[in-house]
């Protein structure tokens, strides 16, 4: 699904219910995600940092943020991409998540945030 265009950096989030690793009787749902970022831009990008809000529909509202994704603060060259693969876990099977990445302009310095719209877990 994709999810948004902004900055000319695009987004394509896709969600799965990780049954294998989840316990409902005890409350434990686990969700992979999946994410590939996009590069449109003529020139090289650098993620700095994440920030997620995370809605989980028997809890309040958690929100993640940090340097860069899965331990890493990569450099995307104009038109790549990179993927990276997490997890989220919620108290119930009803929830969402939505937040935005920081991004550095290799050539200028110049940072640039770029949103990424809620998704369904």
């Amino acid at each position: 699904m994709l999810l948004e265009d902004n900055n000319n950096i695009r987004i394509d989030v896709k969600s799965v219910f990780q049954e294998e690793y989840s316990d409902p009787k005890n409350r434990k749902y686990v969700f992979s995600y999946f994410i590939n970022i996009y590069n449109d831009n003529p020139f090289p990008v650098q993620l700095i940092s994440r920030y997620w809000d995370i809605f989980d529909s028997t809890q309040p509202t958690k929100i993640i943020e940090g340097e860069g994704v899965v331990g890493e603060k990569p450099i995307i060259l104009p038109g790549e991409y990179y993927h990276y693969v997490s997890a989220c876990f919620l108290k119930s099977g009803i929830g969402r998540m939505k937040g935005f990445y920081n991004f550095k302009n290799i050539e200028t310095g110049s940072f640039f945030k770029v949103n990424i719209p809620k998704f369904a877990l």
